[in-house]
């Protein structure tokens, strides 16, 4: 951790202190009884641990993203750091995913991801996608579309192609989890319906900024001055990965893990193209860092429109209608 400097340091205490604070406000002692592979994932205190689990990994997992970074690059990274965290922390310690065999998923990927942005024991995607995809085969289009696409950025950015074959390899491991699946235990979707449909399409209306400008970035970074092919094929894969996960959970009706997912991706997506050192897609993601700044009069909005989102129509116990929104905004 050479490179983290006090104020790094104090941005991690920072994320852990909102861990609490999100444990303080979200949690109640509900458990759901899933269909799991291990029974032990439906006790009380496995649910604890596991959450905590989660928690300690997205903290280890802020720190060595910081450690990696040049610190001109850091101001970004604080806020896709912060977006991060606010989405996956508050979902967790809800009592409808807390615990859940997405979580088991989740810890896996924060771990693929430090190997693949560190190019450290890449070969970890292998058994680390089998086993998510084994505990939780939904989320084979969630978190395995992220480090699919993690490692063809890495591999097509920085010329690896060994991570082609990482890439080629996850696909079959996937499938031969999912066949162990089928062979070993009955699965069940575990849908969560929270929110109804007319809610789910006025969040989706509510968080469109942020998809457009996800969007928006990939359209810049296809049209680069150098006009290489590559960016293009980039831009199209970062862009349709994004699209299976969302439609399967729409359509199974769990729409807060269609969202929630959806930003995930979109986060974790644009953080390992930041983490890369390609000049240009570093520069689309400050000129688009730059123009949302411009457009928001009170940057930290950008942080707080979704936590508000997500504490008030998605997650929380404590639900309120549309017109108590627009007066608890006023």
């Amino acid at each position: 951790m050479k490179n983290l400097r006090k104020k790094d340091v104090q941005y991690v205490l920072a994320m852990a202190l909102f861990g609490v604070l999100c444990v303080i406000r979200y949690y109640n002692e509900n458990i759901i009884i899933r269909e799991v592979p291990f029974e032990i994932m439906n006790s009380r205190r496995g649910n604890q641990l596991i959450t905590a689990v989660l928690f300690l990994a997205i903290i280890v997992f802020t720190a060595l993203y910081l450690n990696g970074l040049a610190h001109e690059k850091k101001l970004v990274a604080y806020y896709l750091l912060a977006l991060v965290a606010i989405f996956m922390m508050p979902t967790f310690i809800c009592d409808s995913y807390m615990g859940s065999s997405d979580v088991y998923s989740w810890i896996i990927a924060l771990a693929c991801l430090v190997a693949i942005l560190y190019s450290k024991h890449e070969w970890i995607v292998i058994p680390g996608m089998f086993l998510m995809v084994y505990i939780s085969p939904m989320m084979v289009f969630s978190v395995g579309a992220i480090i699919f696409v993690a490692l063809i950025n890495k591999a097509i950015l920085e010329k690896k192609k060994l991570n082609i074959i990482y890439a080629g390899s996850t696909i079959v491991m996937a499938i031969i989890a999912l066949i162990t699946v089928l062979r070993t235990y009955v699965f069940v979707v575990d849908v969560q319906p929270r929110i109804t449909v007319q809610r789910f399409v006025m969040i989706v209306l509510m968080f469109s900024p942020y998809i457009l400008w996800y969007c928006k970035l990939m359209i810049d970074f296809a049209s680069s001055e150098k006009k290489e092919k590559n960016n293009s094929i980039l831009s199209i894969i970062n862009i349709l990965a994004a699209i299976p996960a969302f439609v399967l959970w729409t359509y199974v009706g769990d729409y807060c893990r269609a969202v929630i997912y959806l930003m995930l991706y979109m986060l974790l997506t644009i953080m390992v193209l930041y983490y890369v050192n390609d000049d240009y897609i570093n520069l689309c993601i400050l000129k688009l860092f730059t123009k949302i700044k411009e457009k928001v009069i009170l940057s930290p909005v950008v942080v707080i429109y979704p936590l508000i989102i997500l504490t008030y129509w998605m997650i929380s116990n404590d639900f309120i209608d549309p017109e108590g929104l627009i007066e608890l905004v006023k």
